[in-house]
């Protein structure tokens, strides 16, 4: 029986030990995946917002920028509200900021190749903010067009940023869900390991009865043939 029981531990360890390497690797693989994915959406939705902007701003002869004061995206229309946009020159200076930049200044950031997008996130210190907005970290998306006005030509950045926090929230909601998911269900399978293998090692068990049943009576025999031997050797031998 103690052999089989050690078959048995030892069984029962090395699966539940695949099992949580296995589980692990797919929680992590598919971690990985769905934050990809969010991220993906999240840079399509800030491309969305530019091609929105591109079709709503004009450049008047002296190269100003003009834009509507109401916008296709109304967030960004609302102070703090998370969503800034600005279009800004060549030389960095801001032409334009969104209505929810209302007091705060966005800071230069990198820019993209004329004709190309940059999306990327940013450090808290990409936005200059005051007091009323705390630093934090954003989602970025940039598009570099040259803008033409009859044979004046000016070179414009695109630039929308997205609060992170959101986007952390939603991937922080998925990670609970996810391994909370896995973990009852390695429970659950390594329950179910267990049980099975006690159900295949029982006839291990059993015949490991039947052995020492059967060899016990001649177990018996032998203790007592040795316990006569060892009588007969301490038995003083008689003096003539």
């Amino acid at each position: 029986m103690k052999t089989s029981w050690s078959i048995r531990s030892r069984l029962i360890w090395a699966a539940a030990l695949v099992l949580a390497v296995f589980l692990a690797g797919a929680g992590w693989a598919v971690q990985q995946a769905h934050a990809d994915s969010v991220l993906a959406q999240r840079y399509s939705r800030l491309q969305t917002t530019i091609y929105l902007l591109l079709a709503a701003a004009e450049l008047d002869v002296g190269g100003a920028i003009i834009m509507p004061d109401e916008l296709a995206e109304p967030r960004l229309t609302l102070p703090r509200s998370g969503l800034y946009a600005s279009i800004a020159r060549a030389d960095g200076k801001a032409s334009w900021q969104s209505g929810s930049a209302l007091g705060q200044a966005l800071a230069p950031v990198p820019s993209p190749a004329l004709g190309q997008w940059q999306f990327t996130m940013v450090a808290p210190d990409a936005l200059s903010v005051g007091a009323l907005l705390p630093s934090r970290a954003f989602l970025k998306a940039s598009y570099a067009v040259m803008w033409a006005v009859g044979a004046q030509q000016t070179p414009l950045v695109f630039t929308v940023l997205e609060d992170r926090a959101d986007f952390d929230r939603e991937l922080k909601a998925f990670m609970r869900t996810l391994w909370l998911w896995l973990g009852a269900t390695g429970t659950l399978l390594l329950l179910t390991q267990t049980l099975l293998l006690r159900w295949a090692l029982k006839p291990l068990g059993d015949m490991a009865q039947e052995i020492e049943h059967r060899t016990r009576p001649a177990n018996s025999v032998a203790r007592s043939l040795s316990e006569r031997a060892c009588r007969a050797d301490t038995q003083p031998e008689p003096v003539d």
